[in-house]
């Protein structure tokens, strides 16, 4: 990333104003130490830089490295075909900017240079919670603490958001600590996923490999490094969820430093599974639960993506191990609270199952049929099924409330570059933009441009000082033609 990129930053930073970009307005965040210099991320693929809106919700603004950037094509698609579960809403409600986006009329900070610099790049929400990479260093310090069921929750959440791009064809391919965010509530949200695979998107010769540490072995080329298009593939995400899960589960205080990247194995470890760190890993959780060590030495010693453990297999056993350790600790049940369920035939397949009274009362109040956990769960997967095709998860972008929006009406709000609200927040916004368009009007006068005849608004009080000083009122072009050392220059 230049140094000029960082300059148009920094002044707009400087201004201490905020911009109005796709119907937010947004100014850069200051980093905590350098107050003059914009807070901002630097990857090999990219910067980002922090933003904050005037509801001081964080947003993403991402700027490709040019050797490094996807094509428009792709990177639009990628939002496109992602599964549309909130898990993922940091792509799925991304924007990818052009000058249009930069709102003239309404922003505070106008400048042709930041209008310049926007185009191509890519503002998005940011997801809740930290990284694994930092909470992995808190926990490593002993400066924080995870619980063996917050552990086990994200690692649901993880092997839930693998199954979800598995069911949709697609692949991370760079799942890594950096790359999966961690709620309070033990949700996982996977960012960056410019790298993704799918069948409908075309190769990238830019992509990326992966990250040391989390690259499947056999992923080696005929010159022996790692090669891309390997992975390029259905599937490619399950070794890099069996280390992630991994880590979720075992590293503490006494683990060993990270390595290189900040994970648990060295990449080399990896290609050695009968290691003595490696069985000490495998050892170790089959300590949580026995069928966890056997997956992970099973996506060691596979050689092939689709040979390895699917989330699926590592969601029973999660389940398995939460449940087992809720029993080891859960007080035996009163007598009173014995019979709260009850021996009921599934209306589907006629096997008899156990469901608790009153959700049979509930159900039956609702005339809705009484499934088993079987039946229920293929009638919720053929719903799913249908309803993901026409509607998808979001985030409210001003009070982050869960919402269900048809694909199209989001496809439309991201490329109109206005902003995905709830119902309240709509409201709300749409009262805040009709009193800032009447106090636009009420500031502003209409009149002839001297040169071309056009009429156009103009502040009061521009029109005062031009009158007073025997100026021609032009409007924005003419002025631009007629003074050249002010063409960078934007008139209200």
């Amino acid at each position: 990333m230049s140094n000029s990129d960082q300059g148009v930053v920094e002044q707009w930073l400087a201004s201490h104003q905020p911009a109005r970009i796709a119907g937010f307005d947004l100014q850069p965040v200051a980093h905590p130490l350098l107050p003059d210099t914009p807070q901002r991320i630097v990857k090999g693929q990219a910067a980002v830089y922090f933003l904050k809106d005037q509801h001081d919700n964080i947003w993403l603004l991402k700027k490709f490295t040019l050797s490094r950037r996807p094509t428009d094509a792709y990177l639009e698609q990628v939002s496109k075909l992602l599964p549309g579960r909130a898990s993922f809403f940091t792509c799925t409600q991304r924007r990818i900017l052009c000058s249009d986006h930069l709102d003239y009329s309404y922003s505070n900070y106008r400048n042709h240079e930041l209008s310049d610099w926007l185009t191509g790049t890519i503002l998005m929400p940011k997801v809740p919670g930290s990284p694994w990479a930092t909470i992995a260093d808190a926990l490593r310090e002993n400066d924080l603490k995870m619980s063996l069921p917050e552990r086990l929750r994200a690692a649901l959440s993880l092997a839930e958001c693998v199954q979800h791009l598995e069911d949709g064809g697609c692949s991370h391919r760079d799942l890594s600590p950096g790359n999966i965010f961690i709620s309070e509530d033990q949700h996982v949200y996977p960012i960056d996923l410019d790298s993704l695979y799918h069948r409908e998107l075309p190769w990238q010769t830019n992509t990326t490999i992966g990250t040391l540490g989390f690259i499947a072995p056999f992923t080696r080329g005929p010159t022996g490094n790692y090669d891309a298009s390997l992975s390029w593939c259905p599937l490619a995400d399950r070794f890099a969820l069996a280390i992630l899960i991994t880590e979720l589960l075992l590293v503490n205080d006494s683990s060993p430093p990270p390595q290189g990247d900040g994970s648990l194995f060295a990449q080399a470890q990896l290609e050695q599974p009968e290691s003595e760190f490696v069985r000490t890993q495998i050892e170790a959780l089959a300590g949580i639960h026995p069928e966890c060590g056997i997956l992970l030495w099973q996506v060691l010693h596979r050689q092939e993506f689709g040979r390895c453990p699917a989330p699926q297999h590592w969601r029973a056993v999660l389940r398995k191990a939460l449940r087992a350790h809720h029993d080891r600790f859960l007080d035996q049940p009163s007598p009173d609270n014995q019979k709260t369920q009850i021996s009921h035939s599934c209306s589907a397949c006629g096997r008899l199952f156990n469901i608790d009274i009153a959700r049979l009362t509930i159900l039956n109040e609702q005339n809705k049929p009484v499934l088993c956990y079987s039946c229920f769960g293929v009638r919720h997967l053929q719903r799913r099924g249908r309803d993901e095709r026409d509607r998808m998860e979001a985030l409210c972008e001003r009070c982050q409330a869960p919402l269900r929006f048809p694909r199209q009406q989001i496809q439309t709000l991201r490329t109109a570059g206005k902003p995905i609200l709830c119902r309240s927040c709509l409201a709300k916004q749409m009262a805040d933009w009709k009193a800032e368009q009447l106090a636009y009007r009420q500031a502003r006068t209409k009149v002839i441009c001297a040169t071309c005849g056009q009429s156009f608004l103009m502040l009061k009080d521009k029109q005062q000082t031009l009158l007073a000083k025997g100026r021609p009122q032009l409007c924005r072009s003419c002025f631009v033609q007629q003074s050249p050392k002010h063409q960078r220059v934007v008139i209200s």
